[in-house]
């Protein structure tokens, strides 16, 4: 840090006298005379300095005489890389500022005292006890050297941010009176408002003096000598020592070249500087500009600063139009700065200066290259005067046109290549609005047409008055094309040519937007093709794509010219059918005589590669009038509509009803509520009994249950189809398999219920789904429960999938025990083959073949036959679905003891099923009936 000259409390030529005798602090004397003093004479300090380091320096005197402190000195906070704090007064103290550093900066060990935390913060920072405080240990030799012991730092300020700091020293330890603090509070308000007040008189006047010199010497000035005038009038005019404008060198491997510079008066020749560890490198990657001291020891590697012996660097950043670097203007001090808002205001102007200078001149330097450029561009480029004679005509506009420059040169263009009329249209745009751009046909020397598309521009004279044209051609004749497959490829089914999904929504949202001004009715018609799949399976895609073709051209003979005929994809098609009639009935009727049409013309057989082929459609049909406005939506309608179609037999054609609207919204709402019902927890399990014979509990089967907020209790069968369809089944399997292990633990976990097995049901999609054996070890794992008394059930469909797939899952569950049991048996492949391959270790005969098995011989020998293929297996048997005593004696006779169903218990809750369980011989009452 700078070495600032102490006082000692001893008077100098740069201090003014200050009344009164020094005191302690602490003596017990009058405070609120001794307040009164020192406002007095700080009032009579303000009034009487001329300059900043007068104040500055007797306001120190009159802190350690009248104030009574040790040692005072007041900071500047500097905004340099290291944002250091420069003492700029000081007195008493004798050399404790020697060597000392301080900063604002958190990053600077030297900034996390109580001086950089003032400066940070703008609040008094007070320190009892400076040789324990941990917040000193940077300075602590200093401070016991000077036998320091206690501290107060207070803010210079403005509105708007800390500036300085005044800092004072006891040599006693201890907090000051408030008073005290009250006291120095006022006295260093009053200090900044008076150095605010120097400071802004001396920067104005600075300013001006600087800013009259430099126009002055740059007012007849140019080009290089310009820049050399403007760098020698801004360093005298600061009182640097040096000053310099460096440009930046493009792919100069981190270079700058000195266009003009001064030092101590003499010119410094131009050469190039490298810029690594030199301030220019962070002031051109960091800021806009930057003032810093102790600048050559900060920047040791730029040899410049050491050679000049520089202290001080300030500097402005040249950018150009486009506010990117393009140099430096910088100034060299060899004192420390005390007042920077002068210089750096007059840098930020003079850099702009330089900037502009510095672009005109490489824009003179490039205009030669331009007009060969111009010529060289492929585009042709043509000037023309107001009288429409040609002035400049570059070798693009031959090669496009045919006429050389010579031929085209002072004359008027031919008309053949820009007729009257166009000319004076983009003549009147010109005038209006100074720039025409647009398409034209224009015709070649050689008689052929050429599509151009033009940017003209009119350049005006000083008086605004048109002085010429300038025209920039293009040839898009190749470019238009090219942007015309790319909209047909876009817009256009590429097997068929027909418009396809994209451009009919577009059409469809056009027709209902003149819907609603004409109030014509519409109607929209979903084609698909009847069993178009076999087609592509027997004869392969080929065949499909010319029955495809084939259709298409059928579709469009059957409509207007004004409708539309269109693919969305795949085997289907759209009919849009505008400008019916107004009332709904004879629109309705029109669009029935269309669909009956379609279906006649497709009917007919096709004749593909030589083989005769018969395809039919199914049609949806969907209205639409004025307030129908999403597009999608009536989509939907008519492909709803198609399908009702195709469950009427195909070949037909159905109209939208609002019932299938309001099934599907229907539909919908419950996915919504079903995807919620998980994490809302509104799934609960009911339990039912499985008995044996002798009317002891064998197992409990797991049953789910959804509490539906608005719909009450539902069944597996309002919504287990729709959780299928959705994927929604795999997080509600997870949840049963999750919720059954955990009340099977709790069963373990008591001796009257320890024995009982639980049976879940496994759905086809959660089976199948690679993570189900996770799924299921997971479960086990969390519920501790003991996995050979859990058992799965599946139905013959999910594991005719992928036999071997099937096998292997059910075989590494069955390691753990788990047991499984194929429900529904009998109602689908009931192949032998599988009961020998998979580890299943019960069969359970289907409701549908109890429920009449008194009466029905066939159900009968079905339970007979499934009760024989378990015994040949080696399999338990259960049936499900018994309702009464009849049932289970004709399956007892059958020779199928174990049963389930209401004659037992209705499925319930486990709190309900628990106290089932307390009564006496619940079943065995009921096996004995």
């Amino acid at each position: 840090m700078p070495q600032c000259s102490a006082n000692d409390g001893r008077l100098g030529e740069d201090m003014m006298e200050i009344p009164g005798n020094q005191v302690d602090v602490h003596a017990g004397g009058d405070l609120q005379h001794r307040a009164l003093q020192m406002l007095s004479s700080c009032a009579d300090l303000i009034a009487l300095s001329s300059s900043e380091h007068l104040l500055l320096n007797s306001f120190s005197a009159l802190m350690t005489t009248t104030g009574g402190y040790r040692f005072c000195w007041i900071g500047q906070a500097l905004e340099d890389d290291s944002l250091t704090i420069r003492p700029i007064a000081q007195s008493g103290g004798e050399h404790y500022l020697e060597g000392i550093e301080t900063s604002w900066s958190l990053q600077s060990k030297f900034g996390n005292g109580p001086t950089g935390e003032v400066v940070r913060t703008g609040q008094i920072v007070e320190c009892a006890e400076m040789r324990t405080d941990e917040r000193l240990r940077a300075w602590r030799d200093a401070i016991i050297d000077n036998g320091l012991r206690s501290m107060i730092c207070l803010p210079l300020s403005d509105t708007e941010h800390t500036f300085g700091v005044l800092v004072l020293y006891r040599d006693k330890p201890g907090q000051l009176p408030d008073a005290e603090v009250h006291l120095l509070v006022r006295l260093t308000r009053l200090i900044a408002v008076a150095l605010l007040g120097l400071r802004s008189r001396a920067d104005h006047s600075d300013t001006a003096s600087v800013m009259l010199k430099t126009a002055t010497a740059l007012s007849s000035s140019h080009g290089a000598e310009f820049l050399w005038r403007l760098v020698v009038s801004v360093t005298d005019a600061l009182g640097a020592d040096a000053g310099f404008i460096a440009r930046n060198l493009p792919g100069g491997g981190g270079r700058m070249h000195l266009l003009a510079g001064v030092a101590d008066g003499q010119r410094v020749a131009p050469v190039d500087v490298a810029l690594a560890g030199s301030p220019c490198e962070n002031l051109l990657t960091q800021r806009a500009w930057m003032i810093c001291d102790r600048v050559a020891s900060r920047y040791p590697a730029d040899a410049l600063l050491t050679e000049l012996g520089a202290q001080a660097y300030a500097a402005a950043r040249l950018d150009d139009f486009d506010g990117k670097p393009l140099g430096v203007l910088y100034v060299l001090f060899r004192q420390p700065l005390l007042r920077t808002t002068v210089i750096r205001s007059t840098l930020q102007i003079f850099a702009i200066r330089a900037a502009g200078e510095i672009e005109r001149q490489e824009a003179d330097s490039k205009l030669a290259d331009h007009v060969s450029l111009l010529d060289k561009a492929h585009d042709a480029i043509i000037v023309r005067d107001t009288e429409q004679r040609v002035q400049f005509w570059n070798a693009g506009a031959q090669r496009l046109y045919g006429w050389s420059a010579a031929e085209a040169r002072g004359k008027v263009l031919p008309e053949s290549l820009l007729a009257p009329s166009d000319m004076e249209r983009i003549q009147s745009q010109l005038r209006d609005r100074g720039e025409w751009i647009g398409a034209l046909h224009q015709r070649r020397k050689d008689g052929s047409v050429v599509l151009v598309e033009g940017h003209w521009s009119m350049a005006r004279d000083s008086n605004k008055q048109p002085k010429s044209l300038l025209a920039i051609d293009t040839d898009i004749t190749e470019r238009t094309a090219n942007e015309a497959e790319i909209q047909h490829l876009a817009f256009y089914d590429s097997l068929t040519g027909l418009p396809n999904r994209l451009l009919l929504l577009d059409r469809l949202q056009q027709v209902q937007g003149s819907r609603m001004r004409s109030q014509h009715a519409g109607a929209l018609l979903f084609i698909d093709l009847d069993n178009f799949k076999t087609l592509n399976d027997t004869l392969g895609h080929d065949m499909g794509d010319l029955l495809l073709q084939q259709v298409a051209r059928r579709l469009s003979s059957c409509v207007r010219a004004e409708d539309t005929v269109g693919r969305l994809g795949g085997d289907e098609f759209v009919v849009m059918l505008v400008d019916l009639d107004d009332g709904p009935d004879s629109a309705a009727s029109h669009a029935a005589a269309v669909s009956e049409k379609i279906l006649q013309v497709l009917r007919q057989p096709y004749q593909i590669a030589g083989c005769s082929y018969h395809s039919t459609a199914s049609i949806g049909v969907t209205l639409f009038g004025p307030e129908d406005t999403v597009v999608t939506d009536l989509l939907k309608r008519a492909d709803m509509a198609m399908y009702q179609a195709k469950a009427a037999g195909r070949d037909t054609q159905r109209f939208f009803a609002p019932s299938m609207q309001i099934a599907v919204s229907a539909r919908a709402l419950l996915e919504s509520q079903l995807r919620m019902a998980v994490p809302n927890h509104e799934f609960e399990l009911h339990f039912q009994a499985q008995v044996r014979g002798d009317g002891k509990l064998s197992g409990v089967e797991a049953l789910i249950r959804w509490k539906h907020p608005s719909r009450g209790l539902l069944w597996p069968v309002d919504f287990i189809g729709l959780a299928e369809e959705s994927g929604l089944i795999l997080p509600l399997g997870r949840w049963v398999l999750s919720a059954g292990c955990l009340q099977l633990a709790t069963w373990q976990a008591h001796p009257e219920t320890a024995d009982l097995q639980l049976a879940i049901n496994v759905s086809a999609r959660q089976f199948r789904h690679p993570q189900f054996v996770n799924d299921v070890v997971a479960a086990i794992a969390q519920s501790g429960v003991d996995p050979h008394h859990l058992k799965l059930e599946m139905t013959e469909s999910v594991l005719f999938d992928d036999i071997d797939e099937s096998s292997a899952r059910m075989s590494e569950l069955r390691k753990l025990g788990i047991g499984f049991s194929l429900d529904d048996f009998g109602t689908g492949y009931s192949s032998l083959s599988y009961l020998k391959i998979l580890p299943i270790n019960q069969l359970k005969i289907d409701q549908s073949f109890v429920r009449d098995i008194q009466t029905s011989k066939g159900d009968a020998a079905i339970a007979r036959t499934i009760v024989s293929l378990a015994d040949s297996f080696g399999l338990e048997v259960i049936a499900e679905g018994v309702e009464n005593a009849g049932q289970r004696a004709c399956l007892a006779t059958l020779g199928c003891h174990s049963c389930q169903g209401y004659l037992f218990n209705r499925p319930m809750p486990a709190a309900e099923f628990e106290a089932l369980l307390t009564q006496a011989f619940p079943f065995a009452r009921v096996a004995a009936i």
